[in-house]
């Protein structure tokens, strides 16, 4: 027997069809659907950091929603869902490697200020924009300057911190060939 949602009315049949390639918020009684590569889940999380257990995000009303296995989403936390069901919660320890990455120093530039726009009123905590060659932009934070040069971090803010994630999975279902093809 499958349940089906419809709108806002449910439709139980055993004859119930889907359009290939399309999801399906339909569910065979007794089968729960897992985590998989492939799959739109909807999570509530709250993010801490594993060092000071400062609240860095939290979304705990409205769910995140993602296509598992399409790296758009912390790689150990995609990894650490694999196979949670509807319901369950799951308290996640994510090491820097499979977080935002390790500090590198080499990240950390020293530009010269000729080398910025003119009349740019510079601070420290600053978000600076800068082109690489092969066109991406990529955000830094200004640690230190003076009259000559500008100290730019380009490290993500939280590399190499650890993080515990606390998260439950609200939902599950099967990704339509747009999300698959779009992401």
């Amino acid at each position: 027997m499958i349940t089906c949602l419809l709108g806002s009315a449910k439709i139980t049949s055993i004859f119930a069809k889907r359009p290939i390639g399309q999801a399906s918020d339909c569910q065979i009684k007794g089968v729960t659907m897992k985590v998989q590569k492939g799959k739109v889940i909807s999570i509530l999380y709250s993010l801490k950091l594993d060092r000071t257990n400062k609240l860095i995000a939290a979304q705990l009303k409205k769910p995140l929603q993602f296509l598992v296995g399409k790296k758009k989403l912390i790689l150990g936390l995609d990894k650490e869902l694999m196979g949670l069901e509807t319901g369950e919660k799951k308290k996640i320890r994510i090491e820097p490697e499979d977080g935002f990455g390790l500090r590198d120093e080499h990240r950390v530039l020293t530009l010269q200020r000729s080398q910025l726009a003119d009349g740019i009123d510079l601070h420290e905590g600053m978000i600076l924009q800068r082109k690489t060659k092969d066109g991406h932009v990529k955000k830094g934070v200004v640690k230190s300057f003076d009259e000559q040069t500008v100290v730019v971090d380009f490290n993500h803010p939280l590399a190499g911190e650890t993080l515990r994630f606390e998260t439950k999975v609200v939902d599950i279902r099967d990704a339509t060939t747009e999300e698959i093809e779009n992401t």
